[in-house]
């Protein structure tokens, strides 16, 4: 399996540097924000991509950050 930089570096050269923002996550798991412009896209690619080396999608959801107080190290979205 890819290590997490290889992923995003993967996902990048796909979509482009802007397509993708990184969020620090306590237990280093990989997690990234796109809009939802892009989203059907990049599944599509996740799912379909023989050169891609994801073996299956762990978790995908939106979240209503409309009343989060810290939203410092999230781009400005409401979901």
């Amino acid at each position: 399996m890819p290590d997490l930089d290889t992923i995003l570096t993967q996902l990048q050269s796909k979509f482009g540097a802007e397509a993708f923002k990184r969020q620090q996550m306590v237990d280093g798991m990989l997690t990234l924000w796109t809009s939802s412009q892009r989203l059907s896209s990049v599944i599509q690619y996740l799912k379909t991509d023989s050169s891609c080396s994801f073996v299956f999608l762990y978790d995908l959801f939106g979240i209503d950050e409309r009343d989060r107080l810290k939203k410092d190290s999230q781009p400005s979205s409401d979901f």
